[in-house]
């Protein structure tokens, strides 16, 4: 997993696409997407113990045999199935067991037929079965809603929503999204499968430490003094799935790679690298998303930092011009009137023109040096209209005053909403 960097207020996570394979006890849909994000995902709910709130009421489907797009097996398709793969012998996956696993009160030969919440008398849905050492009993009834969701088996070829293999039966595929429902029950065995593994975490330091991860010796010291919110993010899902964490070293052999890739020697975008090709499951710090890393990894947001203005009313209720000017002026505190006049006259247009200084003329920039504009015409008795593409010098002066318009914007945006192609 990968996270979000120091200079900014978000954290995420990212894990490359073959460790998730690795630890993905079942498939959840033929795409890379979604292959290689259910270790990440696993580890954010066991992490941040997220479960969704919504109401766990069974409700009647309103198509109780799926939607046209994804239609549920009639009960004589799946019956056919059935008798074909009995006599085969290859009906249920090694080592599964119909009445160990879903309990006598499931009746095989109604299972997965029509949209309803076919495992809501199972076994593992019993209020007892929730295992306590890895949520607490308050979040066991939340963690089991996948027990009252409507789902039935499909025809993956006849099926243009989410569906994924069944773990219990060879060739079978089932949708809750086929009877509008979320796939809850997948989340919860990708909890599973992460119990009694051992993951290979390698830890970046950032400079502020305390947004992210630090150490005194440095990124991808191998030791135990690592400390730091998301540090401690990973400590706790390691605790809570049941699995281990070994702390290891991108190897340096990948850096002169890595530097031609990312076109630099930074140790967060090494550690990028090294897991996007497998040689640590796991990156942990704060990192800031550029676009090759966006391109080499997933990354997942896990928590933010949110900016609260707090006022202060005067007790004796009532407002005034005054009391308005008081309030308002604090909206621009701590700086002086002075500091913002330098910042608005002086320090924004400064950052402005060295960008457009710096962007100028780079091929696909925002401060191109010509633009193609379109001229018409009539040749000869005027029956003959032509068409002919020039180039046009664009006043240097319109680029200034757009660079200023981006950089006052940006400045209270908060972010800077325009493409930065050129490096150095």
């Amino acid at each position: 997993s990968i996270l979000d960097s120091t200079a900014s207020s978000h954290l995420f996570f990212i894990v490359d696409y073959y460790v998730a394979k690795k630890y993905m006890r079942m498939t959840l849909r033929s795409t890379i997407m979604t292959r290689r994000t259910v270790l990440c995902a696993s580890l954010f709910a066991l992490g941040a113990g997220l479960a969704d709130s919504s109401s766990g009421e069974v409700t009647i489907p309103t198509k109780p045999n799926g939607d046209p797009t994804c239609p549920c097996l009639s009960a004589q398709e799946l019956e056919d199935f059935f008798s074909t793969a009995t006599r085969s012998g290859l009906l249920y996956h090694k080592g599964f067991d119909f009445n160990e696993t879903l309990g006598g009160a499931i009746d095989p030969a109604a299972y997965g037929v029509g949209c309803q919440p076919h495992d809501l008398n199972a076994t593992a849905c019993r209020s007892e079965a929730c295992d306590a050492s890895i949520l607490p009993q308050a979040k066991c009834a939340e963690n089991q809603q996948w027990c009252q969701r409507d789902f039935c088996f499909v025809d993956p070829d006849n099926c243009d929503l989410l569906h994924s293999p069944s773990l219990y039966y060879r060739h079978r595929y089932y949708s809750y999204a086929t009877c509008g429902f979320m796939d809850y029950w997948t989340a919860s065995k990708r909890v599973e499968s992460l119990r009694g593994d051992t993951l290979k975490v390698a830890f970046n330091s950032n400079t502020g430490g305390w947004k992210g991860a630090s150490n005194h010796e440095g990124s991808f010291a191998v030791n135990s003094q690592w400390e730091g919110p998301i540090v401690e993010f990973i400590d706790n899902a390691a605790f809570r799935g049941g699995f281990t964490i070994n702390v290891t070293a991108p190897p340096k052999h990948l850096m002169a790679e890595s530097e031609r890739f990312f076109g630099g020697s930074s140790s967060f975008d090494f550690c990028v690298y090294a897991a996007s090709l497998g040689y640590v499951d796991l990156c942990v710090a704060a990192y800031s998303i550029t676009d090759k890393r966006a391109a080499a990894a997933t990354f997942f947001e896990t928590s933010d930092d949110p900016i609260y203005l707090v006022t202060f009313s005067e007790e004796h209720s009532g407002t005034s011009w005054s009391s308005f000017k008081e309030q308002f002026g604090k909206l621009f505190s701590p700086f002086t009137l002075g500091a913002w006049m330098m910042i608005i006259l002086i320090s924004l247009p400064v950052l402005g023109l060295l960008m457009m200084y710096h962007e100028y003329g780079a091929p696909g920039s925002a401060y191109p040096r010509t633009a193609p504009y379109l001229v018409t015409g009539n040749a000869g008795n005027g029956r003959n209209p032509t068409e002919m593409i020039h180039d046009r010098n664009i006043p240097l002066a319109k680029h200034m005053g757009r660079s200023l318009y981006m950089a006052i914007l940006s400045f209270f945006q908060e972010s800077y909403d325009q493409s930065v192609v050129t490096t150095g």
